[in-house]
């Protein structure tokens, strides 16, 4: 029985046994401040919305428009200026 890989993780025969690892991507560092900014932002579109009517709702709009959030969405809505 040969090996069998799929995207990151492989599966390999062992004396009967198999080995099955995966290996992780590079994890990438964004300063908490961005990631703060995007939430934000996103809070601001899922509410406009306005089908957010209690807290269960807002949570389902907000992961909605996180989803749908496109960077120059950011740019343009962020409400920050850098001197």
């Amino acid at each position: 029985m040969g090996s069998w890989q799929k995207g990151m993780c492989s599966l390999e025969p062992s004396r009967g046994n198999f080995d099955y690892s995966c290996s992780s991507p590079p994890v990438t560092e964004v300063p908490l401040s961005s990631s703060v900014l995007v939430l934000t932002v996103a809070a601001e579109l899922a509410v406009q919305r306005g089908d957010a009517k209690g807290p269960g709702t807002f949570l389902s709009g907000l992961i909605d428009t996180l989803w749908a959030l496109r960077a120059d969405d950011v740019q343009n809505l962020a409400k920050v200026s850098i001197e």
